[in-house]
């Protein structure tokens, strides 16, 4: 019996592994803090629940992203899991399937698994993407999940065969959906100040990230990721998370990708030890 190939866009989490074994604890610590403050705030169990949700995923999606920001260090996604249950703390509940499909995107960009995405992996960006897009933010972030299948299509080495047909196919559902069963492009209003601020900071820290070529072999593939790859992962994922902020008027929007942005940045400044 052959074998199924590993998917493009599914990364294992080896519990082996120091960094993910820190993901996953942090992850459920995260889910039952979160969910303890709610049913002590409100003494509802279902909302404590989802609120713990909230708080486990968010978690493990910084750490996720962080993990495609950066091929080499783990070190910048242990902090992302443990900032963004902060972040939560302090603005609120972020668009989190825009923050898995923004995640999916700087894996898609960065081929850290070293294979092209099948047509089953290219559909799932699809369903997420479309998914995502009943706000504004979410339906910016479904166009550049678009823009990166259409990317794969074009690649040199191993391009994803259906991705021009996938990519426009995100783009036109993720508009209809939007302007049909959507915001149809409103950009709500409120205070500014916050979306501001964390959107500064998202640039600064694409901008004071350092540019060394990964090393890491891909998961399934020998050698690394090039390095172009791993600056277009960053740069869609800070333009996403822009976006996603700005246009949705909400600093929580984006949180856990922004978080991921910093404790990249932050790590990438930090020299790893040697042992």
């Amino acid at each position: 019996m052959t074998r199924r190939p590993p998917s493009a866009i599914g990364r294992p989490i080896d519990p082996a592994s120091p960094s993910n074994r820190l993901a996953l604890v942090v992850a459920v610590l995260a889910g039952l803090v979160g969910g303890g403050i709610e049913l002590l705030d409100s003494g509802d169990f279902w909302e404590a629940t989802v609120e713990g949700f909230f708080w486990g995923a968010s978690s493990f999606a910084a750490w996720a992203t962080a993990r495609e920001l950066d091929h080499d260090d783990p070190r910048g996604a242990g902090l992302a899991a443990v900032v963004a249950p902060v972040a939560l703390f302090a603005f609120g509940r972020p668009a989190l399937l825009a923050v898995f499909g923004l995640m999916l995107g700087g894996r898609l960009a960065l081929r850290s698994t070293g294979l092209r995405p099948s047509l089953v992996d290219q559909l799932v960006v699809v369903g997420l993407g479309v998914w995502a897009a009943s706000t504004t933010g979410g339906w910016a972030v479904a166009m550049l999940m678009a823009v990166l299948l259409v990317r794969e299509a074009g690649r040199t080495d191993h391009p994803a065969a259906a991705g021009r047909f996938t990519g426009f196919t995100l783009a036109l559902l993720a508009t209809v959906r939007h302007g049909l069963f959507g915001s149809a492009w409103e950009i709500p209003g409120g205070d500014w100040t916050w979306p501001l601020v964390l959107t500064g900071v998202a640039l600064l820290a694409l901008g004071i990230s350092d540019r060394r070529p990964p090393s890491v072999p891909c998961d399934f593939r020998e050698g690394p990721p090039r390095a172009s790859d791993q600056f277009v992962s960053r740069l869609v994922v800070a333009a996403g998370a822009v976006a996603l902020t700005l246009l949705d008027t909400d600093p929580a929007a984006a949180a856990p990708t922004i978080a991921a942005l910093v404790a990249v940045a932050v790590f990438d400044r930090v020299p790893e030890r040697t042992p």
